[in-house]
C-alpha cells in the first residue's frame, strides 16, 4: 500500500546493501549431497519482461503450450506470454493502477489482483477481480472488492491457485477472508467471512499463505510472522519473531511436515506450524526473496542474484543447482512438478524460464 512518508525503494536499496556488506561464502558440498540426488537448471528462455522489477510471475500449461503472466510493481502492468516458439510472444497487457502488489488465480481464467492504493484511495481501488483469459486486457469489466481501504498487499487462496474455495487478503489495516461464489465466474461474495482489523498492529504486512483450511499466517517489515485461527475468537494464535529488524518477504506451508517456509531480508528459516517455533534456519546467503516446492524436503529458494537448492532435513544448499542472474530475483513459479518448468522474475525486468531436473 501506498505511504508517501516512506521511501520504499530508499529501503531495498539498504537492505540489499547490507546483505552484499560481507559476501557470504557458499555453504560447502555435503559429501552426502548424491544420497538424495541434486536439482539441475536448465536455461530455456531469457526475455525483457518489463522495465521495472518484476515481483509476479505465474506460469501454467494450457494442454502442450506453456503461458506465463509476469507483473511490474512499478508500472502496475500485467502481461501474458506465450511460451509455445522458443521466443515468448507478448499476448496482452493489463495495467491495475497504483502499485502492483500480488495476482493470484481463483477460478479458470478469473483472478484476484492487489495493489496499493493511491494518495487518495477510492473505495475497491485496491482489490480487484479480473479475467485474465488472453489477449489481454478482457473486454470483461473488473469487479471491485471493497475489503481494504489503504491498499492491498499480499493474496493467499485455498486449497490451491486456480481452485479457489476461500481467498484471504491482507493489508495495513485489515486481514480479510472470503468464499469464491460458485457458479459467480469467481466473484467473490459479498461480506467476508473473518476479518480482522491492524492485524500486525499498524505495521506493514508483505506475506500471507494457508497453513490449513481454517489457519493462516502473515508476516510483516517487523520480522514478525503471525498465525490465525479463524474458528477462534482469538487474535492470532502465535506469533514469532524470525530476525529482528527483517523483512518477511514471502510465506508457504511445507505439505510433509506442516512447518512455515520463511523468505526473509536475513535468510531462511523453517517454523513449526502449531506453535511457531524455529526449527532450521539457513543464513549468510543474503535475502531470501521467494521459494518453490521441488519436493517434500527440496525447494528452490531465491537468495538474492542466486538460486539454490536446500533440502529441510539438512539446512545446506546444494552448489550443483545454483543458477547465477545478473539481478535478484523477486518471483519464482514452479509448473508440473520436478520434472517442469520455473520462471523467474527479477528486479531489473528480465523473465527468465528453467526447466527442472531432479
Amino acid at each position: 500500500m501506498y505511504d508517501p512518508d516512506f521511501d520504499w525503494d530508499e529501503a531495498e536499496r539498504l537492505l540489499e546493501e547490507d546483505s552484499q556488506a560481507t559476501p557470504a561464502e557458499p555453504a560447502a558440498e555435503s559429501p552426502r549431497s548424491s544420497s538424495f540426488g541434486l536439482v539441475r537448471l536448465e536455461k530455456r528462455a531469457q526475455w525483457q519482461a518489463h522495465d521495472g522489477q518484476v515481483n509476479v510471475a505465474l506460469l501454467e500449461n494450457r494442454g502442450e503450450a506453456q503461458q506465463a503472466f509476469t507483473g511490474c510493481w512499478d508500472s502496475a502492468s500485467l502481461r501474458c506470454w506465450d511460451l509455445a516458439q522458443e521466443e515468448p510472444s507478448p499476448l496482452g497487457e493489463l495495467r491495475v493502477g497504483g502499485f502492483l502488489n500480488a495476482v493470484a488465480k481463483l477460478r479458470g481464467d478469473t483472478a484476484l489482483v492487489a495493489v496499493s492504493a493511491g494518495l487518495i484511495p477510492t473505495p475497491g481501488e485496491s482489490l480487484k477481480v479480473y479475467s485474465l483469459s488472453p489477449p489481454l486486457p478482457s473486454p470483461t469489466k473488473a469487479e471491485s472488492c471493497f475489503l481494504h481501504t489503504r491498499g492491498c498487499r499480499a493474496l493467499a487462496v485455498w486449497p490451491a491457485p486456480g481452485c479457489g474455495e476461500l481467498a484471504a487478503s491482507i493489508s495495513k489495516d485489515s486481514l480479510a477472508v472470503s468464499r469464491v461464489r460458485e457458479g459467480g465466474g469467481g466473484i467473490l461474495a459479498a461480506s467476508p467471512v473473518f476479518a480482522a482489523s491492524n492485524p500486525h498492529d499498524m505495521q506493514e504486512v508483505t506475506a500471507l499463505c494457508w497453513q490449513e483450511e481454517a489457519l493462516l499466517a502473515s508476516g510483516g517489515t517487523g520480522g514478525k510472522v503471525r498465525s490465525w485461527d479463524l474458528n477462534s475468537a482469538v487474535r492470532g494464535t502465535w506469533t514469532c519473531s524470525v530476525s529482528p529488524g527483517s523483512w518477511v518477504r514471502h510465506l508457504e506451508r511445507c505439505t510433509s511436515s506442516g512447518c512455515l517456509v520463511v523468505c526473509h531480508s536475513d535468510g531462511l528459516c523453517w517454523l513449526d506450524g502449531r506453535t511457531g517455533q524455529s526449527v532450521g534456519h539457513v543464513a549468510g546467503l543474503g535475502q531470501a526473496y521467494a521459494n518453490v516446492r521441488i519436493s517434500d524436503h527440496v525447494r528452490i529458494v531465491a537468495f538474492g542474484r542466486r538460486l539454490l537448492a536446500c533440502d529441510r532435513r539438512r539446512l545446506t544448499p546444494e552448489a550443483g543447482a545454483s543458477a547465477e542472474l545478473a539481478a535478484a530475483a523477486l518471483s519464482l513459479d514452479l509448473c508440473a512438478g520436478a520434472g517442469g518448468s520455473l520462471l523467474v522474475g527479477s528486479k531489473d525486468g528480465v523473465a527468465t524460464i528453467y526447466s527442472v531436473h531432479a
